[in-house]
């Protein structure tokens, strides 16, 4: 995905989180110049191989769907993203125009703590689901939510 398209989170992340000092921070994203997140998996891994881990923090989000870290419930490679223990995937899903390159669920179980950041009523009713179910499948916020996760919600 280019970065410079409004559903990029790399240009999120620069516009509003690396500012002031916070602009001297190491920031890879998950993005290359390659046609295909398949053809750029191996690429951007060897950018992210540089970084310490397991990483102090993982925070993630989680969709309507249920999806978090683009692992989305309708993916082919979604039974793939959760049991390799390489670093990164290459994902498409149906839901969604953008394929894209993903950590896969090994690499962000490895973090030493994750946070789950959540806003409105129906993301509050998806994570109550996900909580009293266990098909990872279905909805794969699942995978995270046996390891210690705080949760923060916002209306």
């Amino acid at each position: 995905m280019d970065e410079q398209s409004s559903d990029s989170n790399a240009k999120l992340v620069r516009e509003h989180l690396l500012q002031g000092e916070a602009a001297a921070a190491t920031f890879i994203p998950l993005t290359c110049g390659a046609a295909t997140p398949e053809e750029g998996v191996d690429e951007v891994a060897k950018q992210v191989e540089s970084l310490a881990w397991p990483a102090s923090v993982v925070i993630l989000g989680m969709g309507g769907d249920g999806h978090t870290a683009s692992l989305f419930p309708d993916s082919p490679e979604l039974t793939l993203a959760l049991a390799t223990e390489e670093l990164l995937v290459a994902v498409r899903t149906p839901s969604q125009p953008q394929p894209r390159i993903t950590f896969s669920a090994d690499r962000l179980h490895q973090a030493r703590r994750h946070i789950l950041h959540i806003t409105g009523d129906d993301k509050r009713a998806v994570l109550a689901k996900a909580l009293n179910g266990d098909d990872v499948r279905q909805l794969p916020i699942r995978a995270f939510l046996t390891c210690p996760l705080a949760i923060y919600w916002a209306p």
